[in-house]
């Protein structure tokens, strides 16, 4: 059964059931989809946060990333009389609309880790510098395969959803660094594919992952052997989680698997980076994220000016916007691994990132 399916379709509901406590400002929670547990828990842990310093808060998730139904969901809450959304977009493409009609009717909308795209009516932005991310992980390839000898090496590339705007970020943060390396010869793509159309990820999906990695596989004909595959860039643990299945169903092992890179933390890539198969991921705070948000909340309840760090970087296409950058924390590899896995035995849930 989809956790908390019911949230999903709350906006169905009549707004008579938005009812507020003694609290006297109300943020409305929008989260993107149920499915992945990254969406799911942050909201709750969002929802919880805010309770805790005295908002009447709500919390919905649009289904399978049903912009549509957020869509609805962003209407509902304003007709029901909200202060503050904060949204993490089920489409980036698809929600300027609502968030016009947001801003129509006086609520302020803070766009969370995803961007709204398409409106001047964004209020703040909440992030990671994504940018940094990607080159975190390239320099991390560069060292690795020793880029710096000479010695060609191959890389394949992997591009996050074309809905998400962060995926871009990511991109352009990885190319400054292994371009120069691809121009030289150094790199090698034998897929011939580099391009964001041609190698990205529907929705982020594992399964548009598993599907674009065997094609990778068969197009280029990689094995274990002579014809190896040295680097895969993957952009987030839940795509390097597919590119490993592929490879060892074409016989690659711990001992010869390529240098693979994620973004998140989970405790299945701190495994996989353990038992040598991953070779490092990207940790994120993403307790941070959750408390920028409130802070921002907090300024806009209290009538006070919300100190920003970047009005330049993260533009929507209608303009700058006024953003919340945190940078990511570290990186973790086979030789730091032991102490983040027991970091998360010792307080579980608590350590917010994994």
């Amino acid at each position: 059964m989809k956790k908390i399916t019911v949230l999903a379709f709350l906006i169905l509901i009549s707004p008579l059931l938005f009812i507020h406590s003694a609290f006297s400002y109300h943020v409305s929670l929008l989260m993107p989809n149920q499915d992945e547990d990254r969406w799911y828990d942050e909201g709750k842990k969002l929802q919880q946060l805010f309770y805790e310093n005295e908002f009447d808060v709500d919390l919905f998730y649009a289904g399978e990333a049903d912009a549509k139904l957020q869509d609805k969901q962003v209407r509902r809450v304003v007709d029901a009389g909200t202060d503050l959304i904060i949204i993490g977009p089920a489409d980036s493409n698809k929600l300027a609309s609502a968030i016009d009609y947001a801003h129509k009717n006086g609520v302020k909308v803070v766009s969370y880790d995803l961007l709204v795209l398409n409106t001047p009516n964004i209020d703040y932005y909440v992030t990671y510098n994504n940018k940094r991310i990607g080159a975190l992980q390239a320099k991390y390839l560069v060292e690795a395969l020793n880029l710096e000898s000479g010695a060609t090496k191959t890389i394949e590339f992997f591009h996050g959803s074309q809905e998400d705007n962060n995926s871009r970020y990511y991109y352009k943060g990885a190319m400054e660094v292994l371009q120069p390396y691809i121009n030289n010869g150094t790199l090698l793509v034998r897929s011939g594919e580099i391009k964001p159309d041609d190698i990205s990820v529907d929705s982020w999906h594992k399964d548009s992952a598993l599907k674009r990695m065997e094609h990778i596989m068969n197009k280029a004909g990689y094995g274990p052997g002579d014809n190896r595959l040295d680097a895969v860039l993957s952009p987030t643990d839940t795509i390097s989680k597919a590119v490993i299945q592929v490879l060892k169903q074409h016989g690659y092992c711990d001992e010869n698997m390529p240098v693979i890179t994620g973004q998140d933390g989970r405790l299945d890539a701190l495994t996989a980076i353990k038992s040598r198969e991953q070779a490092m991921t990207i940790y994120k705070e993403k307790e941070r994220l959750c408390y920028e948000a409130l802070y921002i909340a907090q300024c806009l309840k209290n009538n006070q000016y919300v100190k920003y760090n970047d009005a330049v970087t993260y533009h929507n296409g209608i303009r700058a916007l006024d953003s919340l950058v945190i940078e990511p924390a570290s990186v973790v590899d086979r030789y730091n691994v032991s102490s983040f896995m027991m970091v998360r035995q010792l307080f579980g849930n608590q350590f917010a990132s994994l």
